[in-house]
């Protein structure tokens, strides 16, 4: 079941009543689950003082070859599911971002939701005050309008920062938008 979830914000209570367990043994099941390096929880990002920010974690397998394999998904059921494709998608991204943070030094990864349903999959921050807000998108083409949870993020909560919004797509070219907005192919998360 968690691996259903994987790129999702965990409905513990939801889960515990599922499966039948308390609330105590499942927080201890994702506790080892994590120290087994199986899953990652993914912190929100709260450094503003904008109050209505949720403060829950999104929730990713460590292996999308495992996730796939668990939930017994093939080819088809991925091609012709929007939902199952944008979890793969977004759970594969995720993997290859903490590999690029695990060879730099001060680097953050973090995703952001508020209560306004404001989303955006990750932010990477850097020790020296830039800011990179990181929507994933499993289609091959992009319009600005996909970057407005981006540019309300970078008007709102990051005025003083050095900012770049990026949508990584499953397209082939580099796509230049105003304000410091692009749209890359995820392929870049590994060819350069």
């Amino acid at each position: 079941m968690l691996a259903a979830w994987s790129s999702k914000y965990l409905d513990l209570q939801g889960l515990c009543s599922a499966i039948g367990i308390s609330k105590p043994t499942l927080s201890e099941y994702l506790a080892v689950i994590n120290t087994l390096y199986l899953s990652h929880s993914l912190p929100s990002w709260i450094k503003s003082d904008y109050d209505r920010v949720a403060r829950s974690y999104k929730f990713y397998m460590t292996d999308t070859g495992f996730m796939s394999a668990i939930l017994n998904w093939h080819y088809d059921d991925i091609a012709f599911d929007a939902d199952k494709y944008g979890k793969l998608i977004e759970t594969f991204v995720f993997n290859e971002l903490m590999a690029q943070i695990d060879l730099s030094l001060g680097l953050t990864l973090y995703q952001y939701r508020d209560r306004s349903n404001r989303e955006i999959d990750f932010i990477l921050e850097d020790d020296k005050n830039h800011i990179f807000a990181i929507e994933v998108k499993g289609g091959s083409r992009v319009s600005v309008d996909d970057f407005k949870h981006i540019k309300w993020f970078k008007d709102n909560l990051v005025k003083e920062k050095e900012f770049l919004g990026i949508i990584l797509y499953s397209g082939e070219n580099t796509l230049y938008f105003k304000d410091n907005l692009v749209a890359l192919p995820i392929s870049i998360l590994w060819e350069k």
